[in-house]
């Protein structure tokens, strides 16, 4: 930064939407990183699984499988025994071959051991892997919600769906009535953090 030039009125503005792009196209980056390891994570869980269902691979097979995979990779982690039982865990509790267009497959892999060691319904996992996705929460939040039964304090609550648009001002009303603010308190994301 040059002190005795003088700033362009825009310049504060353009620093700012350039900050953004940066920051978004990072997080853009990490997501889909991520999303490439989750599905990694997932083909190497059906491939062990199907060994087992095949081959009868048990403990020990998968032990030393960890060992080389840290050989082979040991600038990575992620290939314990342990890990890899997850990664089983995983691939068998979503056994659907687009896991990638799944909610699940934008989580980090704790978020996942999570819900699979919280969680035997299928349906309850991908609800709460959807409330993660679209909320951003952390692993903890998403513990304390599974812990509490949110999906259960939320499917009581009333539904939105008799709420329309009006005339694109962003607020809702019901189908008779006045209109009120689109965000009122009852209608706050129920995935919000614990206080």
């Amino acid at each position: 930064m040059s002190g005795s030039l003088p700033e362009p009125s825009s310049y504060a503005a353009t620093l700012v939407e350039i900050k953004q792009q940066v920051h978004a196209a990072r997080f853009k980056a990490q997501r889909r990183a991520n999303t490439e390891l989750v599905e990694l994570y997932w083909r190497i869980g059906r491939t062990i699984a199907a060994r087992q269902a095949t081959e009868g691979w048990g403990a020990r097979v998968i032990s030393r499988l960890a060992d080389d995979l840290r050989a082979s990779f040991p600038e990575m982690k992620g290939f314990s025994s342990r890990d890899l039982s997850y990664m089983r865990a995983f691939a068998v509790a979503w056994s659907d071959h687009r896991i990638v267009q799944q909610a699940v497959a934008q989580l980090p892999g704790g978020h996942i051991t999570v819900l699979l060691d919280r969680l035997g319904d299928p349906a309850l996992r991908a609800w709460y892997a959807d409330k993660a996705v679209a909320q951003g929460r952390s692993r903890n939040v998403l513990e304390y919600h599974i812990k509490t039964s949110a999906h259960e304090r939320f499917e009581a609550a009333p539904s939105k769906f008799g709420r329309v648009l009006v005339g694109g001002h962003g607020y809702c009303r019901p189908e008779s009535g006045p209109p009120g603010p689109a965000r009122t308190k009852e209608s706050q994301s129920w995935f919000q953090s614990p206080r």
